[in-house]
């Protein structure tokens, strides 16, 4: 699946249209700021990144240089660089939402295995 219009132009407007990558420059981090971007998925379209796209999720998106989304598809930093999310995401048909299984605290506290009862 695509992803849609409405959260391509939210991540458009989180990034100011720049690329999010963190560099070091001299010793302070900062993003790399180049422009145009590619829109990435920071969790994996088969780890369930295209389930999170279906609900309207942006959170596991990222906007990347052209030079930073190539380096985030042929190295094997990607998590240490923090451009891709440890874990998978499953649709639970029984409760109708995705559920995340790994150790990133925001989509444990947005897609936890199991809704809590009230």
């Amino acid at each position: 699946m695509a992803i849609n219009n409405k959260v391509r132009e939210e991540i458009y407007k989180r990034s100011d249209k720049q690329c999010e990558a963190m560099v070091l420059v001299d010793v302070i981090w900062t993003r790399c700021g180049i422009s145009p971007i590619e829109i990435h998925h920071m969790l994996k379209r088969s780890q369930g990144g295209n389930t999170l796209d279906e609900v309207g999720e942006t959170y596991h998106l990222i906007a990347l240089c052209p030079a930073h989304h190539k380096h985030a598809h042929t190295t094997d930093k990607g998590y240490q660089e923090e451009v891709l999310i440890l874990g998978d995401v499953i649709w639970d048909n029984i409760e109708h939402r995705p559920v995340y299984r790994g150790p990133d605290p925001t989509l444990s506290k947005r897609y936890p295995p199991t809704q809590e009862k009230k």
